[in-house]
């Protein structure tokens, strides 16, 4: 008799053990799932936010670029006139 009372015993504890166990799984599934949640959130805050500051970026360099090649054109279209005025004169 005392052995099938120490085994219900047991059983009982095991039991309990596998819920506790089973709550502290469950607690720390959804712990990990609002972390990875917010992890997520951050990373797709900062990629949106990068690509505002790439597309600036862009748009900076586009306008430096714009400006050197007027620079350039400008600067190409005086050599031409100087180089035009030196061989008129020289003929």
């Amino acid at each position: 008799m005392l052995n099938v009372i120490s085994i219900c015993c047991f059983a009982g504890r095991e039991d309990k053990l596998s819920a506790d166990n089973r709550k502290v799984v469950d607690n720390y599934q959804v712990e990990l799932s609002e972390q990875i949640s917010n992890l997520f959130n951050r990373v797709a805050s900062c990629l949106s936010q990068q690509n505002v500051h790439l597309q600036g970026v862009n748009k900076l360099s586009q306008s430096r670029l714009e400006a050197h090649n007027k620079v350039s054109y400008c600067f190409v279209l005086l050599v031409l006139q100087q180089s035009m005025s030196y061989v008129l004169s020289v003929a």
